[in-house]
């Protein structure tokens, strides 16, 4: 088994009595299979494993194959263990009669991902041109092609063990509860031992590199991305957003997903500031005879660096009330509170000093806190995060033993510093257009715009989903408009908050009523 050129594949083997009773249960239809994969991305993000379950029903007879490979942290996931688990298996099954000229009965295979089910069944279909991990299932369908018989693959229910007991599973579920198992096991063991297989597949047909680094995808979109990111990268070197030492700091892959998560309306928003091509009074001045001073501090020339900036007292306290959100967030999600405080100075400085400044010397943050610096201001109130930071992260919550995963922390994070950011923007807008309240004085103004401000902290899971149109309001237009219509907007959020807070009242009684009658 350990010959080339499949040997390599079998990491770890556990086949009690050897392995030639897998061949005799094949040669009498008697053999059954299920492999299975494990991804754990707070423990390694680059690491995927998988595992292979083999039983015979006629002997009773159990064995077990597993192995782990280490790529990167956008090649490595679940679906890749659960091909890999395939690729095992159709390897194992060759081996086994590759030398053998007996009639081999067809095996009985189980996985629980529907996705590799279909690819295995069907191995002599083209593969999509966007296939995700189709350098494994490629080398999978071309060794499934040469086998003297056949694989009646099934797909198999996971976690069967967490609802009903051993006893009550039948052999396929049994023998995926063990390839579970060993998958995580072979993974925790490959980390701790940095003990992997080689990326190198037998049978892959081709195998392409791009910028030296394997293409794991479709040819097609490994190019495309490749060369977007080169665009990306000299265009930001070009406007002095980030060099090319900055621009690979950033965790690009968490600002994806983040921008991935929000609505049209907010991704909007984020695309124009980023790009610096918003109605500031110095774009504005580009066709308009108009003052290009910032309306709210009068410093000439506002562009879109100077909003998130501008030290007048009404965006300063904004931004001090946003500082105050951020940091409670990071406090409920495990964040160190040294790091956290320094955040939240920082923001509140509002761009005036590093983060460096804020810390104290002995702290165990300089290192990144440096780093984070040269990314910059900008960079951070605009959602552009380093990997260092995640990675500190990432340990505040496997110290915590919270349930909470980086790439979700990730969009979150993300997510609120750029509220920061649009809470600033829309108060600007909201103080520059704010027609005086007909009718009313000086002092109804100012409480119409502190109303306005506190709301302006309220995020999205504050409202009930049905609600949360109310947050993509149009500053500008509801400046202009007439103030029953800026009273209305006041008066249907705070609606919308009750509502949100009579719901959670109603499941706390339910939870509690449930509890009394338990």
């Amino acid at each position: 088994m350990q010959e080339p050129p499949y040997g390599s594949l079998f990491q770890t083997i556990h086949i009690p009595q050897g392995g030639d009773w897998i061949a005799e249960a094949i040669q009498h239809g008697t053999l059954m299979a299920v492999h299975d994969g494990s991804y754990q991305p707070d423990l390694d993000p680059t690491v995927c494993s998988a595992a292979l379950a083999l039983g015979c029903s006629a002997t009773g007879r159990r064995g077990v194959i597993s192995m782990a490979e280490k790529t990167d942290k956008h090649t490595a996931s679940n679906y890749r263990g659960e091909a890999l688990g395939a690729l095992l298996h159709a390897a194992l099954m060759h081996v086994c009669t590759r030398d053998d000229t007996s009639t081999f009965q067809p095996v009985r295979v189980g996985c629980d991902n529907m996705g590799i089910v279909k690819h295995a069944r069907d191995y002599k279909l083209a593969l999509p041109d966007k296939q995700k991990q189709a350098d494994v299932i490629r080398s999978m369908r071309a060794v499934i092609a040469r086998l003297p018989m056949a694989l009646n693959y099934e797909h198999v229910y996971a976690h069967q063990d967490e609802s009903r007991g051993a006893a009550d599973l039948d052999d396929m579920e049994q023998l995926n509860v063990i390839a579970d198992r060993i998958a995580d096991n072979q993974l925790v063991h490959s980390v701790a031992h940095n003990e992997f297989v080689t990326s190198n597949f037998p049978d892959e047909g081709i195998r392409i590199l791009c910028n030296g680094k394997k293409v794991t995808a479709g040819v097609r979109q490994s190019i495309y991305d490749e060369w977007g990111k080169r665009v990306a990268q000299e265009l930001m070197k070009e406007r002095g957003i980030a060099d090319e030492h900055s621009f690979n700091l950033i965790a690009w892959d968490a600002v994806e997903d983040a921008m991935a998560s929000f609505s049209t309306g907010f991704s909007t928003f984020v695309t124009k500031f980023v790009s610096h091509f918003g109605g500031t009074k110095k774009m504005l001045g580009n066709w308009q005879d108009t003052n290009k001073s910032c309306p709210s501090c009068g410093q000439p020339n506002e562009d879109m660096s100077h909003i998130t900036r501008c030290q007048e007292e009404g965006r300063a306290q904004m931004r001090t009330e946003s500082a105050h959100v951020v940091a409670q967030w990071l406090l409920d999600t495990h964040m160190d509170e040294e790091l956290v405080e320094g955040f939240m100075d920082y923001i509140i400085a509002g761009g005036t000093k590093q983060l460096v400044e804020i810390l104290d010397d002995d702290s165990e943050y300089l290192e990144y806190a440096k780093e984070h610096d040269r990314l910059g201001w900008d960079s951070f109130l605009e959602g552009r995060i380093s990997h260092s930071l995640l990675e500190i992260q990432r340990d505040c919550l496997h110290r915590a033993g919270a349930y909470i995963t980086i790439k979700t922390w990730s969009k979150q994070f993300i997510h609120h510093m750029l509220c920061v950011t649009h809470r600033q923007w829309t108060y600007r807008n909201a103080r520059t257009h704010l027609k005086k309240i007909e009718g009313r004085t000086q002092e109804d103004h100012d409480r119409v715009m502190n109303e306005v401000r506190a709301l302006l902290a309220v995020q999205p899971e504050d409202l009930l989903p049905t609600h949360r149109h109310l947050l993509q309001f149009d500053a500008e237009a509801l400046g202009r408009g007439s103030t029953r219509d800026r009273l209305l907007w006041l008066n249907q959020m705070e609606s919308a908050r009750e509502a949100k807070l009579a719901a959670n009242r109603r499941q706390k009684q339910k939870e509690k009523d449930r509890r009394n009658t338990s």
